[in-house]
């Protein structure tokens, strides 16, 4: 990969995906771990902002959960 590539590489995290849907990154997190504690049209709108993203969750982060 070439430095000028990388340069248009955006990193997105969770609290981007928070911002974006209106939530705090502590709702995401439970969204993504916890389907109980979060509300099912909340759920639906992270999932779709995440896919909106191209946000998927890192491997280790989904392992320490």
């Amino acid at each position: 990969m070439s430095s000028n590539s990388r340069a248009n590489v955006v990193l997105k995290n969770i609290k981007d995906v928070a911002d974006k849907a209106g939530v705090s990154v502590k709702t995401v997190s439970r969204a993504l771990s916890d389907k109980n504690k979060v509300a099912q049209k909340t759920r639906d709108r992270i999932y779709q902002i995440m896919e909106e993203m191209e946000y998927y969750p890192s491997l280790l982060s989904i392992v320490l959960y």
